[in-house]
């Protein structure tokens, strides 16, 4: 169960959790960044390099999500408070578009 935290208080919390996610990201990636490779000959340390890079995603993207779960009131309002796309769709004339007809002058 979340508890009811205070919208700004939220948002540092929020922004916190991604800044050390990325940290972590960051390290992850640099191990992967010493698997060397030549991109046209080893395409063997080319898939191992491209897994490990997957690998440190999921890892934080697993973190993330699960600080979302935490939070889900918090975090739908959160979402709602950005912004963004509308839910309406723009209309769209279905008829013929008019067309401008000139008068002659006899």
């Amino acid at each position: 169960m979340s508890k009811n935290i205070s919208k700004d208080k939220f948002i540092t919390m929020i922004s916190e959790m991604e800044q050390s996610a990325m940290k972590d990201n960051q390290k992850c990636n640099i191990k992967c960044n010493k698997i060397k490779t030549n991109f046209a000959k080893d395409k063997k340390k080319l898939s191992q390099k491209k897994k490990c890079h997957g690998k440190c995603e999921k890892k934080r993207m697993k973190s993330v999500k699960s600080f979302h779960a935490k939070y889900p009131k918090e975090y739908k309002r959160f979402v709602a408070s950005l912004g963004g796309g509308s839910s309406k769709k723009k209309k769209t004339r279905k008829g013929k578009a008019r067309k401008s007809k000139k008068k002659i002058n006899k």
